[in-house]
């Protein structure tokens, strides 16, 4: 049912509309009437009108002025204007979209029915559109965490892209209303939180940190799995530190809301979305390694991908080849290094100029990697080397020559490694340890400590952990807590200070790497060290 006010100035006229459109239309209207333009309004402020009849010659406020008025409170309201033959071309002026007729008064009854008829059916359509537009609205409200999802998915995982997948995809994104544009550069972070978290807490962070970021960025964030939430953020300035700027914001939020702090990379450069693939690899890699909290960190694209990068492509690849011979100069695995140096040449041999000169860089390098790693600093190698032969390829007359000369090369390392007792394993070791302790104050990775050791990085954290029984991570985590705790005995240095020396950029994140390898923030562990000085002084 919807509500008709009848309007007009003449009682006997009004009695009489009044009485004809209960009579005709009373089971599909709710009828009210009033014989000023002024009454009528009283009627519209304590009911909503959905369909208006009036005259438009009125005292005072005649019925053009007096829609209008409605028109402000009740957009929505349509109108019928009963006019006199004299006023019909006046009354034109007052046409717009609520408009549905303009009724002479002596055209009669039908003409009038007619007209009502025809604004019914109109609020039908506009009721109609209004309710499909919030079934959508609502279903789009309902459906945003998931459309974000897959298409922050598809963003994140496609390799290769086609002009028409990012137009398709650009359309998706315009469904919940985002002016990110997928055609410009932009900025990747992933946010990594603890597995024990419950639905709500994470949904509550990434609420917090995607209200956070919507200060500077058009943002796209969501969980593309149950500890890993995407963010893709782009502005007039895509800058990466501007990016960390505001996720330390959003972080300090989270800890004021007592939700647990996630660990957050952020990519050092902007992307395409032809390029942000390689930059998730890089940056899942990071996060496949870690294994102590890590705050809020820049990934770099420059770094070695590990064991991720080495995707076996079949027995016969350049890229298997290198692998085997690391790890047989590793081992000293003589028979099988020239094995695989012999196919690997035969591989090569009919390939162009170009192919042959990176092989012989390759496995040249790999040769003076374990040189360097894996025999004594006060090795006689040196004097049998001729270094320019070992990496100069231009001054060969052929590959074969080139790559007979690296063969005698890896012979002589081989029979030096054959004369060192040593344990290379040990030995490897005690490199690392070292490495660990010249660079405590850096972003420690296993990336650059394999790079280090001139090793793949999950084969250098596999070999340490058979010889000490621990992880690379837990012995840096270690080696921090030692140099923090010596730190904190100095009552004269910073929390801040100590947190940039141990490898944290972070107060916070220092504070709470501290506590949970220690049961103590570092100004409890800082007095309590105070006390027991104390104690021992007046004991």
């Amino acid at each position: 049912m919807y509500n008709l006010l009848i309007v007009d100035d003449e009682p006997i006229i009004l009695e009489s509309l009044y009485r004809m459109v209960l009579k005709q239309r009373g089971e599909l209207l709710y009828v009210f009437h009033a014989g000023s333009a002024e009454e009528a309004l009283d009627i519209f402020e304590n009911n909503q009108i959905d369909l208006l009849m009036t005259d438009i010659c009125m005292p005072r406020i005649d019925g053009i002025r007096f829609r209008n008025i409605v028109l402000e409170k009740w957009p929505d309201c349509m109108t019928i204007f009963l006019t006199g033959q004299e006023e019909f071309s006046y009354a034109k002026e007052a046409v717009n979209s609520r408009t549905i007729a303009f009724v002479l008064k002596v055209e009669g009854d039908k003409a009038l029915l007619a007209a009502i008829d025809r604004g019914i059916e109109k609020l039908e359509i506009l009721y109609e559109e209004k309710s499909r537009v919030l079934r959508l609205s609502d279903s789009l409200e309902e459906l945003a965490p998931v459309l974000k999802q897959s298409l922050l998915r598809d963003i994140l995982y496609t390799e290769v892209w086609e002009q028409n997948k990012i137009i398709k995809l650009q359309t998706e994104l315009k469904k919940i209303n985002n002016s990110f544009s997928l055609n410009r550069e932009f900025l990747l972070a992933v946010c990594k939180v603890e597995g024990k978290s419950d639905v709500l807490a994470r949904e509550k962070l990434k609420g917090i940190l995607e209200k956070t970021l919507k200060n500077g960025f058009h943002v796209i964030i969501a969980f593309t799995s149950d500890e890993e939430c995407g963010i893709l953020v782009q502005s007039d300035v895509n800058n990466p530190n501007r990016l960390k700027g505001f996720l330390e914001i959003g972080c300090r939020i989270c800890e004021k809301s007592n939700l647990p702090c996630p660990d957050i990379f952020i990519y050092e450069a902007p992307v395409k979305v032809d390029t942000v693939y390689k930059a998730h690899r890089v940056i899942k890699y990071r996060l496949l390694e870690m294994e102590e909290s890590e705050g809020i960190r820049m990934c770099s694209g420059r770094e070695k991908e590990s064991m991720y990068q080495w995707e076996n492509k079949g027995k016969n690849t350049l890229r298997n080849y290198i692998f085997n011979l690391e790890e047989n100069l590793m081992h000293a695995n003589e028979s099988l290094f020239f094995q695989n140096l012999e196919e690997i040449v035969l591989d090569t041999k009919h390939g162009s100029n170009w192919d042959k000169a990176a092989l012989f860089l390759n496995v040249s390098s790999r040769i003076l990697d374990a040189i360097e790693n894996y025999l004594p600093d006060n090795n006689d190698i040196h004097e049998a080397v001729n270094i320019e032969k070992l990496t100069n390829y231009r001054i060969y007359i052929d590959f074969t020559s080139a790559m007979d000369y690296l063969g005698s090369v890896a012979k002589i390392y081989f029979k030096k490694r054959s004369s060192i007792k040593s344990d290379t394993k040990r030995f490897l070791v005690s490199r690392i340890n070292a490495y660990i302790g010249e660079n405590i104050d850096t972003d420690l990775s296993l990336v650059s400590i394999g790079n280090m050791a001139g090793l793949n990085p999950a084969y250098a954290t596999r070999v340490y952990k058979e010889i000490t029984g621990k992880s690379i991570n837990q012995y840096i985590a270690e080696q921090r807590v030692d140099v923090a705790k010596r730190m904190l005995k100095n009552t004269s240095i910073k929390i801040q200070d100590i947190a940039v020396a141990t490898g944290m950029n972070t107060a916070s994140h220092f504070t709470r790497f501290f506590k949970k390898h220690t049961g103590y923030a570092p100004q409890e562990y800082r007095n309590k060290v105070f006390e027991s000085e104390k104690a021992e002084d007046n004991g």
